[in-house]
């Protein structure tokens, strides 16, 4: 497994990083366990209504009560939808994966929120843009996390350091 690391903002050098054998599984998993734990923000103060379709609710009702069984119906959804940004990525071409993989299970907001969210997210190297991203999983409120969001897509349509994030709003 190849991985490519920005190391500063305007990409003059890469780092790149090779894992073989049992650390491919290694990197993997925990690319799976940031994501969810990126995600979970999401699943916080919102109805199972808001997260699945009604088809879907209908289907997860029938298995819990014919198997007798109590699911955690955000945490499955996150894990769910961890997995497979993990799996297929938010690329192009797995955003449209994605897509045909959500829509028969999750509501439409919600999925593509996190889908957006997800392609936001800059490299660890990144020193204007990183800061302000591990700020967002401590924000409670979604009009500072919308925000923060909002100065990260700015900077990176005009590249330009010169930007100052709002501390004060």
């Amino acid at each position: 497994m190849h991985e490519k690391n920005d190391l500063d903002d305007q990409d003059e050098i890469e780092l790149e990083v090779v894992y073989e054998q049992r650390k491919v599984f290694r990197a993997v998993f925990e690319q799976f366990i940031q994501c969810r734990n990126e995600i979970k923000q999401f699943f916080h103060g919102i109805s199972y209504g808001d997260i699945y379709t009604i088809e879907h609710l209908n289907f997860m009702n029938e298995v819990e009560q014919h198997n007798g069984l109590y699911l955690n119906r955000r945490l499955l959804a996150a894990i769910d939808i961890a997995y497979c940004v993990t799996f297929y990525g938010v690329s192009a071409e797995g955003v449209t994966i994605l897509e045909r993989i959500f829509k028969p299970r999750y509501s439409g907001q919600l999925y593509r929120a996190i889908i957006n969210y997800l392609r936001l997210k800059p490299t660890m190297n990144s020193k204007v843009i990183w800061p302000l991203w591990r700020s967002l999983a401590r924000r409670r409120s979604a009009e500072k996390r919308n925000l923060i969001v909002q100065y990260i897509y700015d900077y990176r349509n005009s590249k330009s350091a010169k930007l100052i994030y709002p501390q004060s709003r």
